[in-house]
Order: structure tokens, then sequence, then C-alpha cells
């Protein structure tokens, strides 16, 4: 409707706007335009405004039809993404690439099952005593069977299963501390020297394949040890298992987590950690504290009640069902636009659960704006002009608040990382939905309400009227407006205090310069734990003592002409490079180099018959079968050499070392890949830094277009778009003070940052453009009139979003931090940064000079009930 207004508004043949076109003299086109929109917008709530008021059914019945035709559908058709790769990794990345060539080549990686015993005060745990209660721990892994479908499945019948060194022997996979005496109970306690054992780095396990302490043993972040180089102290062990991709496997693993959790020990403490402990964590992460809403839902609509209405002992004046109403609106627009989704066939993801608490401070924003418009009309006006240029005036400003939101969140879910791009389409949905619920349900209720309080009819029974008063005043001022008209406008547009303000944001903003600087990127897999969760604390003990352990991967060669003696020379000098690139620590076994060192002639037709006989050596098969992929022929069709990453503290070493191994590569002319299962994760830190400064700027420019047809000048779209952007950068500093991370949640925080402050700073710089006077009293006037439903929308936002506090998950205290930051920041710059800019070089209005040119055309119909005149 809006659109077809603005088309015919602006058509050449318009005599409306022909006539008020010549009436503007010299005024700039841009104007011209940006009125011409402003007119449109207005006189298209102002007509939906006089439907509603005649007919308050239609919009209520909007509401039911939408609600009852799209929300149920969340239940329906709603699928959920939990997987980890799927969520916060680029779907185009190359490390999925080449993970589908090793899992294609290799076959679908094992399911690995970890025991974390550590010591609870972090003293030495490498004690015989305590080494007998691990080899407990070990038979309580190995006993732990469950039954499914009738049928008893044991730690045999699903682990996998590798070939003891100098035997024909399978053995299940298990490596550990134990391994240090190949799991030989006897063999340990006849150790006398338990340290100087683990301390040894050429032990071997019972696989053949040498033991590394860093992925058994956990002796914290400096390693304790003697002028001898043996440990003194070993606060955590390790035990790590194998099972075999089976749809019996995650019912085994839940029997285990239970098993390992059920153990108690004197002196120590053991957690489990199953591969599907992470997906169960993320799945439970937010749905635990569901309950939140219900809580923050109660909060919220007892401060709206309070807003909304006053206190009155007849419940004339008391606004209680319409609060109930607007608080509804909210909920169901939330739960209607995931229903939507749900039919479009985007997957929702668990970080979605915090959008309620979004769009409840969004929408109770809206619902005080549309009232308090409604109040501030002349009281001397028929109720049914009252509410039309009430509406009309703030249909355009809530509007214009929504749509940049949905514009800010549409432009974040170009992101590559779904986890994003699922939260910014239900985050944008879920803002339309609600607009579009705000001005029907609640405006139709309004109208109801508005009525029966003309009236005097009480608000829960509406047969009854109260007592009529005795003095009207002409029109309404809160406590609060009078608070801003007498005392806060008068002193924020005094010239000492403007100087004053000025430098104190100056500061706040010269340290979000520093915070920008200074902010590093990160992902912590606690931050989508329960705080309570065993996940929650095996991450923060192994990031506690492990942190020395490195990250692994493998130079896999592709099919290649393995029998020349130039690819192998290449291969050897591919794995010469990786080992002189900083970023690596070790080179693995090398079979390659192995062979050649075995064999006579590993050339032309020699190659095959001398790796038959290098592999027949059970030491070396024990260590490269799995290293070697043969295709029926019994061709080589793929091989990999193993490496160890130097320790890296921080995300940009990783994406450096991934970037410079795979480099490395590269000058190679065979067909190979770097890759290891962790350059999965460190994908996401490749991209998300340059996604987020893309999108946010991105962002910011769309933001400034869309104020301009709204605010028409584009010097005040222009300082809108500069207090928004300043309000992130602020952001940024308050992040580096409270240990927050770049990372995908705090990406999400910083997009809804930019809808926060647009709702906090567009609102007044609206206002202050249709006052008149000088620009003290037009900031002054824009303050009274817009600044306290402002800063109840802020209020309102904070009572929601303080329940996240006692929330359970670790995401949940982010969000809070973040949504925290946004309303204060955004509170702050819009409601004394922004009004003393306004106040010292914002443009002149347009209520009297423009706005009179085109009142020729300011004709909105009936000039009788429903006229603006």
């Amino acid at each position: 409707t809006q659109l077809l207004l603005l088309l015919c508004a602006c058509s050449p043949t318009s005599t409306f706007l022909s006539e008020a076109q010549s009436s503007m003299g010299d005024i700039p086109w841009y104007l011209w335009v940006g009125v011409k929109f402003h007119y449109a917008v207005s006189f298209a709530f102002y007509k939906w405004a006089t439907v509603l008021y005649k007919r308050p059914w239609i919009g209520i019945l909007i509401f039911a039809v939408l609600t009852a035709g799209l929300l149920p559908l969340q239940y329906v058709l709603q699928d959920t993404e939990n997987r980890i790769e799927k969520l916060w990794i680029p779907q185009d990345s190359v490390a999925l690439t080449d993970r589908e060539y090793v899992l294609d080549i290799y076959g679908a990686s094992p399911r690995f099952e970890t025991a974390l015993f550590f010591d609870p005060d972090g003293d030495n745990v490498l004690t015989h005593t305590n080494l007998q209660y691990l080899f407990r721990v070990h038979e309580a892994v190995r006993s732990t069977t469950v039954v499914v479908d009738g049928a008893t499945i044991g730690f045999d019948d699903l682990c996998k299963k590798y070939e003891l060194v100098g035997t024909n022997t399978l053995d299940c996979f298990h490596l550990g501390a134990l391994s240090f005496w190949n799991f030989n109970e006897t063999k340990m306690l006849e150790d006398p020297d338990l340290l100087k054992t683990v301390s040894n780095e050429s032990h071997r396990d019972q696989f053949g394949a040498p033991v590394d302490w860093k992925f058994v043993l956990g002796p914290g972040d400096v390693p304790l040890r003697n002028e001898a180089g043996e440990f003194t102290k070993i606060p955590s062990l390790a035990l790590v298992y194998q099972l075999q991709q089976s749809p019996n496997a995650e019912a085994w693993e839940d029997a285990y987590i239970e098993n390992i959790l059920a153990l108690d020990f004197p002196q120590a403490r053991v957690l489990p950690l199953a591969e599907k402990s992470f997906a169960d964590a993320v799945d439970n992460s937010l749905s635990e504290d569901t309950y939140l809403v219900f809580i923050a839902v109660g909060l919220i609509f007892t401060y709206t009640c309070i807003f909304l209405g006053s206190f009155d002992k007849h419940f004339v004046s008391t606004k209680i069902i319409l609060a109930s109403v607007g608080v509804g609106a909210v909920f169901a627009g939330t739960y209607t636009a995931y229903g939507l989704m749900a039919l479009i066939g985007v997957k929702n993801v668990s970080v979605n659960e915090v959008i309620i608490f979004l769009i409840m401070g969004v929408g109770v924003d809206d619902m005080f704006v549309l009232s308090n418009e409604v109040a501030q009309t002349p009281r001397s006006w028929k109720l049914s002009k009252q509410f039309a240029v009430g509406i009309s005036h703030a249909g355009s400003s809530i509007a214009l608040t929504s749509l940049t939101n949905m514009v800010a969140f549409g432009i974040g879910s170009s992101t590559s990382l779904f986890a994003i791009r699922s939260f910014c389409l239900y985050a944008m949905t879920a803002v339309g939905v609600d607009f579009i619920f705000q001005m029907t349900l609640f405006c139709g209720y309004m109208v109801l309400d508005l009525k029966r309080a003309r009236s005097r009819r009480k608000e829960f029974c509406f047969c009854m009227k109260g007592p009529e008063k005795k003095h009207v005043k002409p029109t309404h001022e809160s406590f609060g407006q009078k608070i801003m008209r007498v005392y806060y406008g008068p002193f924020i547009t005094k010239l000492p205090v403007k100087i004053g303000i000025l430098i104190f944001f100056g500061a706040i903003f010269g340290v979000g310069i520093w915070g920008a600087v200074q902010i590093r990127q990160d992902f912590k897999e606690s931050s989508l734990f329960l705080k309570d969760s065993y996940q929650y604390e095996y991450s923060s003990i192994d990031s506690r003592y492990n942190s020395n352990r490195p990250a692994t991967g493998s130079l896999y060669v592709k099919a290649v002409q393995y029998e020349s003696l130039a690819v192998q020379d290449t291969i050897l000098d591919l794995v010469s490079e990786l080992a002189a690139d900083k970023y690596i620590e070790t080179i693995g076994v090398n079979w390659l180099a192995d062979l050649r060192a075995f064999a006579n002639s590993t050339s032309g037709d020699d190659f095959y018959p001398s790796l038959e006989a290098f592999l027949s050596v059970p030491a070396y098969k024990a260590l490269y079968d799995a290293f070697l992929v043969f295709d029926s022929n019994g061709i080589l069709i793929g091989s990999q050499v193993p490496v160890t990453f130097v320790k890296m503290a921080t995300s940009d070493l990783q994406v450096s070392a991934m970037g410079s191994t795979r480099a490395v590569v590269s000058r190679f002319d065979i067909d190979a890949v770097m890759f290891g299962f962790e350059m999965i994760f460190w994908e996401q830190f490749a991209v998300i830094i340059n996604e987020a400064v893309s999108n946010l700027l991105l962002v910011l420019v769309v933001v400034f277009f869309v104020t301009l047809f709204f605010l028409i000048h584009p010097l005040t779209a222009l300082l809108v778009t500069f207090v928004i952007a300043i309000v992130d950068v602020d952001l940024l500093a308050m992040m580096v003070f409270w240990d927050l991370n770049i990372d995908s949640v705090t990406v999400v925080n910083l997009v809804m940052a930019i809808g926060f402050a647009v709702d906090y700073s567009v609102h007044i710089a609206h206002s202050f453009m249709t006052k008149s006077g000088t620009r003290n009293e037009r900031v002054q006037k824009a303050l009274h009139s817009m600044s306290i439903s402002v800063l109840s929308g802020g209020v309102s936002t904070f009572i929601g979003i303080f329940v996240l506090v006692f929330g359970r998950s670790e995401i949940f205290y982010i969000f809070f931090k973040m949504f925290l930051g946004s309303i204060v920041f955004g509170l702050m710059h819009g409601l004394i940064f922004l009004p003393v800019v306004l106040s010292l070089v914002g443009p002149p209005a347009f209520s009297e000079d423009v706005m009179a040119a085109i009142a020729v055309g300011n004709d909105h119909g009936d000039d009788s009930e429903y006229s603006l005149d």
C-alpha cells in the first residue's frame, strides 16, 4: 500500500504533486522527494488508522488468521540443525572439501570416547593408587553394555579394532596414560618411578605407535620438569577409545557417560566425553533455559502495565488488558515467524531461542511509541482524529526502525556461517511479523480500549462505568515528560554541558578504537554448554591442564604414480619443506622414507613387491596399514604422512598455520592436500572478521539510505548512521574489558546492536526534524516528545534480558553482556550524544517551510471526523 501511494504521489502527472512542487520554490530536490515519501507513508498509516477506528476487528482478524495459519507450522515442519560442521563452518571452505575426500578414501572417521581423570586441586595425580583407580575406569568402559531392540551391545561389539604389534590378534583401540605400561596393571604396580616412565618419549603402545605425552598427560600450561627433563607433577590423565560408526553407537555412549559419571574416587575425579556429547550440549544449551522466556514475559508485562496506564482504583485508566494484548502480540509474532521460516524451509538452530528477548525489546518499544503518540494528541480533538493522527506519526517512525532492523539482519544473513545466517533470517522475519501484529492486533485493540476509557467504562467489566473526571487537561504530559521539558532538555542544551558531553563521548570513542585494535577472534566451545553440565566442566579442566596438546593433521597424497622415482622424490621434498615450516613442530612416521630405507629398489616394477614385503613386517604393518589405501587391484590410491603443529594459543595463528602449510603444498606439482579435522573449525576464523566488517559496513550504508527517506535530510541520516557506527565501536572496547572475543555469537550481537541503536536514535532524530524553532528548542521538544518512550523501550528490554543472567547456558550470559552493552551505549548515544550533535549542527526543520510548501496537497479525504487539519 505504501509503495503504491508513493508511486502515485511521485507520478509526474499527479495534480497533487504538481501543485506541491510549484509551491516549493527553491527547495532542494532531495528534500522534495523525501517529503513526498514521508507524506505518502504517513498518509498510508493515517488511512489505515481510519479503517481500524471504524472496524477494529479487521486488525484482530488479520492477527488471528496469520497466527492460526503459520504458528503451528513450527511444530509440524520445523527442522533443527545441530551438526557443528554445518553450523559454524563455511560450507564452501577448502577444509570441508578436503574432509569429503578423506572420508571417501579412508572411510568414516571413528567415534572418539574420552575419559579425563584429574585431581580437583591440581596436585599430582600420577600415583600408584590413582592409576589403580584409572584401571577401574578402563574396566568400566570395557564392560559398558546397552540393550537395543532386545540385544545386548557391548564395547567389543562396537569398538574399532587394530592388530596388536607382533601378533595376528585384533584388539579394541585404547590409548592413554596406561599405554606407558601397555595397560598392564601388574607392570604399573612394579614400576618404582612413574614420573620417570611417562617422561620417556620413545615408548610405543601395544599397537606399535609412539606414545605422545601431549595427548594422554595433562601437566598444565607449563610442564614442570626437573634437571633431568623428567616431569615433577601431572594433574590430569586421559584415556581414549574408538568406536566404529554404528546405529547403536549413540545408545552405547549414553550408557558410557552414565557409568563414568557414577564413578567416585577418594582423591580424584573422572569426566567422560563421547562423540555425541557436543551435539547433546548444543541441543540442551538453550532449550533448558526456556522457562526464562516466561519469566521475562511476566516482568515486561508488569512494566508495560505500569507505563501504558495509570493507577486507578476504578480500573478506568488502567491498561492491563492492552498491555497483555501488546505483549501477546510480541510473543505470538516471534513464534509465528518461526512457523513462516519452517514453511519456507529454513532450518532452526539452538541460538535462535534468544530471538524472543530481542523481539520483546523491539516490540514493546513499538507499543510505547504508538501509545505515546496517540496520548500526546490534543484531547479536545475527536477520539477518531486523535487515534488517526497519532498512528500516522508513530507508524512511520516504527516502520523506519523495523525496516532498518530487517535490513541489518537481512544483510547479516549473507554470511557463510549457517548458524549466523539462520539467526539473522529468523530475527529479520520476527521483526517484520511483530511490526504487522503491532499495527493490526495492538492498534485494533487500542481503539477498543480508547473508546472504553473515553466512555469511562471499567477495564474488566465493560458494562460498568466509573466516575466522570472533573478536570481534563488539554494534552497529556507524563511525569517523565515534565522532567524532560523542565530540567533535562534545558540542561543538555547549555553550551558548557554540550562541550563536556562531547569530550566524554570522544573519550569513550577513543577507548572503543583501542578496543577494536586489541580485540581478538576465538571460539570457546564451552560457550555452547550448560554451566552445570559435564561437558562444560570437561572443557574447563581440559583447557586448564591440556593446553599443551597440539593440533595434528596429515599430508594426504592422492592417486599418483607412486612407482615413479620422480614422484617419490617430490613427496619426500614436500615432506621436508613442511618440516621446515615454522608452524610444524614434528613430522610423524614417514612410510615412504622407511620404505626406501627398507627396500633396495622402489621404482618401476619393483615398487609394489617392495611395498608388499615392507608391510609384511609386523612393526611396519602396525604403523602404516591405516595410512595407505589400495583399490581392488592392489594399486596404491592414497597415502598420508602425519604432522604435528606447534602450540598455537590464538585463532590468528591457527589461520596462519592453515594458510602457510597449504601454500607449501601448492608449490609442488603433485595432487596432495594438507588436512586435519581441526582445520574445519579454523575455517570460520579465516572468514569471520572479513565477513563481519564487510557486513557491518554494508548495513551502515543501507541504513543511511533507508533512514534518508524517512528523515528527509541527508545530514540527519548521516548523523544517525554515525551514531550507530560509534555504538558498535564502543561495544568492541566493552568486549575487551569483559573478555569476549570475536566469534559467531558476538558477531550476531554486533548486528543486533545496530538494531538497538536505530531504535534509540531514529525516534529522536525523526522528532527533531518535525519540530519548529531553534536547534536547542527543537532538541528540547524532541526529547519531551520521544525520550520517555525510547527510555522505556530500553528499560523494558533490560528487564527482559536481565533474566539471562540466571540461565544455565554460558551463551545466555554472553548474550546478556552484549545486550546490556547495546542497550546502555544505544541509550547514551540516542538520548545524550545525538541531541547534543543535533543542537550544534542539525539541519533545519521541514515542519514549517517544507511541509508548508506541500500543504496544498495535504488533503486526507474527509475533512470532518478524519481530517488532519
